[in-house]
């Protein structure tokens, strides 16, 4: 009887254990998505990036110094450290802020090397750049866009490589590094001017 009493108990404890886990994660990710920032012209996310990159950089002012009219918002944000060539980072709590800002449609573009850009590409949540809405106008980038096999779909354009931009130092990545746009995007007007302004065309 005694040694039941144990069982149950030691159950009893994994149980509640693992629910405060589950709680913690839904809390997290709720409070995650009650802050996320107002609307914006463009969010950039930026994947381990240890330049500055916002206000006083090179790339935010040169950006906004072209537009920044009309009160438009420009969000860049390099608050995301992880790396999902380990597959233990894919609860990494900085992946998990950037899930929850790529489901609610707050990140328009992501800026990152190709260990993540896979394994965000894995998830789901870069868009397939043949999308007729963006077809065309990266036409201009054909060279440049990486892809990625999946079973459903075969192997299709996610990314496209910054290679050669003049803004390649300011960024400051040591390996290829790609641009990705979320799967529920909702500036892709915007997204054409930062991706045109990153090869000054």
């Amino acid at each position: 009887m005694a040694e039941r009493i144990k069982e149950w108990i030691g159950a009893h404890q994994f149980v509640t254990g693992g629910s405060i886990v589950v709680l913690f994660l839904c809390g997290y990710l709720l409070s995650v998505v009650l802050r996320q920032p107002d609307d914006a012209w463009l969010t950039v996310s930026f994947i381990n990036e240890y330049n500055n990159v916002g206000r006083g950089s090179v790339l935010y002012e040169d950006f906004m110094r072209l537009n920044a009219g009309e009160g438009r918002r420009i969000v860049f944000d390099s608050g995301y450290f992880f790396d999902l060539s380990d597959e233990n980072d894919f609860t990494n709590r900085y992946y998990q802020k950037l899930v929850a800002y790529l489901e609610a449609g707050t990140t328009d573009v992501l800026i990152c090397e190709e260990g993540n850009l896979r394994g965000i590409a894995r998830g789901g949540r870069v868009l397939d750049l043949s999308d007729e809405r963006v077809a065309e106008w990266l036409s201009a980038y054909q060279e440049r866009l990486y892809y990625y096999d999946t079973e459903e779909d075969g192997r299709i354009p996610v990314g496209i490589s910054l290679s050669g931009s003049p803004y390649s130092e300011a960024l400051g990545y040591e390996g290829k590094v790609y641009l990705a746009l979320n799967s529920r995007a909702k500036h892709l007007d915007a997204v054409k001017v930062f991706l045109d302004f990153l090869f000054e065309r």
